[in-house]
Order: C-alpha cells, then structure tokens, then sequence
C-alpha cells in the first residue's frame, strides 16, 4: 500500500469528492474504499483469515486506476479534447490501473511470493500459474459482492 500510494496525484485523487446520484452530497473515494474493503473483508465465502485480509487490500486499490482518471479529468489535468468515448475512458482507466499496480505487486512478491501472485491475479495484473485458482475465485467473489452493495 504504501508503494502505491507513494504517488501524489493518486492520493489527491483517493481524497477528490466524485459526483452520487442527484440529491445525493459528493463522497471521497477513500470513504467509499474503506466501505469496499469493509464489505469484502467479511464476505462469508472466505474461507482463512488471509484471504480476508488480501479482499479487503484488494478492494481498496481495486478502483485507483478509476478514481485517478476521474480526478485528472475534474482537475484538466488530462488533455482537454473534449468529451472523451466511453471506450476511451475504459481504455484509459485500464492504463493507469496497470501503471499504478504493476510495480507494487512485483515488490509484494519478491517479498512474499504467493501474496503477491494471489494479489496479481484478483487485480488481474498478472495471469500467474502460482496462485491458488479456487481461493482467486473466492476473492473476487467478495470484491463483486462489495462493489453490488456500494452506494
């Protein structure tokens, strides 16, 4: 974590308020992540206390790639062509997604590999062959479950 968030523009953007639904005050992406990590920290499909732990992490960073594309785009910091495509925008998030989670979980696994590999694998940074299939599957399960309940 603290890797990731060694970037400054990703934590201004963890700590921008982002538009709700009408009626609705804008909320912090870090309050929505801490829910995140919250709801899928208990999912009641995990099945060892480590596999809470990587959801909960996993929820957490799961949408940096999102909420930094949001916040250069609130902020003009991104190129101001105009209103960007929706498949623009997905290919733009998957960028910084990939950008900001890459090095970080290659740390995490030089210097506990299958952490790092399990983690890889639920962000789908990384298709490693070390990483228990069935356990990824109850990971993502709770992060699905997690973001169904998110406001």
């Amino acid at each position: 974590m603290r890797d990731l968030f060694s970037d400054d523009d990703l934590v201004c953007a963890y700590l921008y308020p982002v538009a709700t639904p009408a009626g609705k005050p804008a909320i912090m992406p870090l309050d929505l992540c801490e829910r995140a990590a919250n709801q899928a920290s208990r999912y009641p499909g995990l099945l060892h206390h480590h596999e809470r732990e990587l959801a909960a992490v996993a929820a957490f960073v799961q949408s940096c790639g999102y909420y930094w594309c949001v916040h250069q785009q609130a902020t003009a910091q991104h190129s101001a062509q105009g209103i960007h495509t929706m498949r623009s925008c997905r290919s733009r998030i998957a960028a910084a997604h990939k950008a900001f989670l890459e090095e970080p979980l290659r740390q995490l696994r030089r210097s506990h590999a299958d952490l790092g590999s399990t983690l890889a694998q639920v962000l789908g940074i990384d298709q490693d062959d070390a990483a228990d299939p069935q356990q990824v599957a109850r990971i993502q399960a709770a992060l699905g479950s997690a973001s169904m309940q998110m406001p």
